[in-house]
């Protein structure tokens, strides 16, 4: 049986989802107090939780103001994405020279059980999986610092994945690029394995600035406060 998690841990678990989903409001100030009622927790934990997110990006934070949500900004996940591809590149290279046979290979297997329910799966469930392909590459780099680093990353742009997936272009056409790096890590091919890398998740300003438009849409609607009715 596995042990029940500590306020700790519940308060950080639920805070770092809430914070990914937008769930606050970019920038929004947050109310320790209201959160912790919330949680069913003491406001240690919260604010242990809030530090760590600091840490990892999620919140900001302002002297005598507390804890806020992050921004969601065009330039800023232009940034991140540009973070991405460097760190990821140099995953590949370390890949190709320090994954076995049986990581690459379990690699396609995945990807390709995955490729079979793409259809069943939501745009939350997809984004999971395509960090999991990601980080499993960065994994055979075997690289502790650059998989946590990564980890981050992917945290603070899984809002913007998950718009992308819906998209028209995105899903099946593009995570067909999968494959081919799966299949090029096989062949100990670093070449085509990065130049498919680069193609797939080559971000520019103009996707961020969409992105950023759509997401705020999202994220106000969800907010929006119920009207009441008059008498």
């Amino acid at each position: 049986m596995k042990n029940k998690p500590s306020a700790r841990e519940l308060a950080y678990s639920t805070i770092k989802e809430m914070a990914i989903n937008y769930e606050f409001r970019p920038d929004e100030n947050i109310n320790e107090i209201e959160l912790s009622r919330k949680l069913g927790v003491s406001r240690t934990p919260v604010r242990d939780a809030l530090n760590q997110l600091l840490n990892e990006g999620l919140f900001s934070f302002r002297k005598n103001q507390g804890f806020f949500c992050r921004s969601l900004d065009a330039d800023e996940l232009f940034d991140l994405a540009e973070v991405r591809l460097g760190l990821e590149c140099l995953a590949i290279e370390h890949a190709c020279e320090r994954g076995s046979v049986e990581s690459r290979e379990q690699l396609l297997k995945f990807w390709t059980e995955v490729d079979a329910k793409l259809d069943e799966l939501s745009s939350s469930e997809i984004a999971r999986m395509d960090e999991e392909f990601h980080e499993s590459i960065i994994r055979m780099a075997d690289n502790a610092v650059l998989l946590n680093m990564i980890k981050q990353i992917n945290a603070r742009i899984r809002f913007v994945r998950q718009i992308e997936i819906e998209g028209p272009v995105r899903t099946g056409a593009d995570f067909a690029e999968h494959f081919k790096i799966a299949e090029a890590l096989i062949r100990d091919d670093v070449a085509y394995a990065r130049e498919r890398l680069v193609y797939h998740i080559t971000f520019t300003r103009e996707d961020a600035m969409r992105v950023l438009g759509e997401g705020l849409v999202r994220i106000f609607s969800k907010h929006k406060a119920p009207t009441t009715s008059r008498r």
